[in-house]
């Protein structure tokens, strides 16, 4: 079976994949992602990463509602 493996210099494996289509060259890239944002994708003919907000988590999404009970109910603190 295939198997696509990444590693360091040193030899210590990052990430090993098995089984699917294996592609027949991979590209690296290293970048600066901002808090609450992901790589979304790659832009193939700049090598640039494509950036994208993260959606905002349960918690996130939970808070955001009770505020906005709260300003319709009149209980804001």
């Amino acid at each position: 079976m295939k198997t696509m493996v990444i590693y360091e210099e040193s030899g210590r494996v990052l990430l090993s994949r098995s089984g699917g289509t294996m592609p027949e060259k991979v590209e690296l890239l290293v970048a600066d992602v901002p808090e609450g944002q992901y790589v979304q994708s790659v832009n193939a003919e700049t090598g640039e990463p494509v950036l994208a907000a993260l959606p905002p988590t349960e918690a996130q999404r939970l808070s955001e509602l009770e505020a906005q009970m709260a300003a319709l109910t009149g209980t804001e603190e």
